[in-house]
């Protein structure tokens, strides 16, 4: 049998709250985090709905006098070089971006899940294989070896972005499952399913995993804001999403050439992913502290 992962507590009213329910309280209590959600919220709304109610598409050249003018009625965050919506643009890319950001945290999840899980669970020889690979990969410069595979990997678009990212993004999960699948596989509860004949997979995916959750889902929360800033600086140096195609990161290599005469082509992609990514990390503590089991004794 295994513990249901919303393990119940009394509270003074004699209502029973599940272990989800006072972590939804206790983030609700966290206005720094609660703000954070909203602004995510927002974020992503925007950048889903704004293409479709902008006059402009991503891609479509200005003529001369409409070039790198500055926020207007007509253009709120300006012109780029080629004459194109910068507001236009900023949808698109935050688009391009999430997608990264998102997919490649979870690409890296399943990688970082299935190899701590093993290790974790089985121990021993496959345990020691195993953190000894992950510990090379933690050894290794992660932006330089992501430039060079950028280059390296046929294909301009996102999804060899976010498969050059999750290569080197599952080894904090991948400690943090094996961490809790060692303290957790000695529990009662796998003892006993054991002795039922529980399989060893039934057990790892079935009881130990939901139980493990809560670290798992404040890593990802966090590992967000950082692959966009992976996405932005590949893009940056000119190895990640390639022109016409925005997003964030190339918005701001293009704009380093007219940095000087035209300013908001970096206040706008700038201020959105750091809006974005401040955003993600205070998500991400909020949720470290609601869900910290110690809180709530």
């Amino acid at each position: 049998m295994a513990i249901d992962i919303t393990t119940s507590e009394e509270t003074l009213t004699g209502r029973i709250e599940t272990y989800w329910s006072i972590v939804g309280k206790r983030l609700r209590k966290h206005k720094l985090a609660m703000l954070s959600l909203v602004v995510l919220i927002l974020v992503i709304a925007i950048c889903i709905v704004g293409p479709f109610i902008s006059p402009y598409k991503f891609s479509e050249l200005g003529s001369i006098e409409e070039v790198l003018q500055p926020p207007s009625l007509r253009h709120w965050l300006g012109t780029d070089e080629l004459g194109r919506d910068v507001l236009t643009r900023l949808f698109y890319g935050g688009r391009v971006s999430l997608l990264v950001g998102f997919s490649s945290v979870f690409s890296a999840l399943i990688v970082g899940i299935i190899i701590g899980a093993y290790a974790g669970y089985y121990g021993g020889v496959l345990d020691t294989i195993l953190m000894r690979f992950t510990d090379i990969m933690f050894s290794i410069p992660v932006l330089p070896l992501l430039i060079v595979l950028a280059s390296v990997i046929p294909g301009a678009g996102v999804w060899k972005i976010v498969l050059v990212i999750a290569i080197f993004g599952w080894m904090t999960d991948a400690r943090i499952v094996r961490g809790m699948f060692l303290s957790l596989r000695e529990n009662e509860y796998v003892e006993a399913a054991k002795a039922v004949g529980v399989s060893n997979s039934r057990i790892i995916w079935r009881h130990i995993l939901p139980n493990s959750l809560a670290p798992i889902i404040v890593s990802a929360t966090l590992g967000v804001g950082g692959n966009i800033i992976y996405e932005a600086a590949l893009s940056y140096l000119g190895f990640g999403v390639m022109p016409p195609t925005p997003s964030w990161g190339n918005m701001l290599q293009n704009a380093q050439y007219a940095m000087a005469i035209a300013p908001w082509l970096v206040w706008s992609p700038g201020l959105a992913m750091f809006i974005t990514v401040l955003a993600f990390n205070y998500l991400g503590d909020g949720l470290r502290d609601a869900m910290d089991p110690r809180l709530y004794r």
